[in-house]
């Protein structure tokens, strides 16, 4: 895992089929080895996340098959095997948009507040509760190690107009490849 991490500051594609793959737990206390690198993981999603100037940064976003991700809350932490244990029903729709898919923009409903359970490098376990942006950006990541993709829940129609959106910005995409994409990811939602 630190070789790969060590190398975090370069995106994978986003037709890499490792963004609707759920990633792989990391089992702390028992003997994996990438917990022995935990901390440097740590630092390296951190330094990642702020180099790229964003939100949050997952592992699978880099390439990297485990739970972890950085978010950009204060200060700046990594979590490992995070759980969403409790949402309130109350939710609104932003507009979300990601690294792995620069450029595209699309409306998300996602839960206003959030109770979460996670690690965190040295493998101690805390329950949080986030809400507002930090829920929303903890949400997304989480997504990612889930094999989630954050347009998944939108019709063909609306990913075909958030495509030629994204061409006006100068990103352009196949609307079927992304279409494929996320129907990959809403597998990962049963």
């Amino acid at each position: 895992m630190t070789d790969t991490l060590e190398r975090a500051f370069s995106l994978i594609d986003h037709r890499d089929p490792i963004l609707t793959t759920p990633a792989d737990r990391i089992n702390f206390g028992d003997g994996d080895p990438a917990v022995e690198h935990a901390q440097e993981s740590e630092r390296t999603l951190v330094a990642a996340m702020k180099d790229k100037n964003c939100l949050g940064l997952s592992a699978t976003q880099i390439g990297v098959n485990a739970q972890a991700f950085a978010v950009n809350v204060t200060p700046a932490q990594c979590v490992f095997n995070p759980r969403v244990v409790d949402q309130s029903a109350e939710g609104e729709v932003l507009e979300e948009a990601c690294l792995s898919f620069p450029g595209l923009v699309t409306k998300v409903w996602r839960p206003k507040a959030i109770k979460v359970r996670f690690q965190t490098s040295d493998g101690v376990v805390y329950t949080e509760k986030y809400a507002g942006m930090t829920a929303r950006v903890f949400l997304h990541e989480t997504d990612h190690l889930l094999g989630r993709v954050f347009f998944d829940s939108v019709g063909k129609m609306q990913l075909t107009m958030d495509v030629k959106r994204s061409a006006k910005r100068g990103y352009p995409y196949n609307v079927a490849t992304l279409w494929q994409i996320a129907e990959r990811s809403r597998k990962n939602r049963a």
